[in-house]
């Protein structure tokens, strides 16, 4: 299953590194309450928007 990283949801107070930041420890989070055999099944995707191939590298690295 082929899916994207998701938004990156960003306060006033809140740079957009850090809102990255969020969302990859809620992704890594979520990811890890998953069984291995459903984490082999997944596989994440760049989108033109909030995350770009390095960020998604990076990404896969800590999960």
């Amino acid at each position: 299953m082929n899916i994207h990283v998701g938004g990156v949801y960003q306060t006033s107070s809140m740079s957009r590194e850090k809102a990255k930041e969020r969302v990859f420890s809620i992704w890594e989070k979520n990811f890890r309450q998953l069984s291995k055999r459903a984490q082999s099944y997944l596989t994440i995707e760049n989108d033109e928007k909030s995350y770009n191939i390095n960020d998604c590298l990076a990404l896969s690295e800590k999960c």
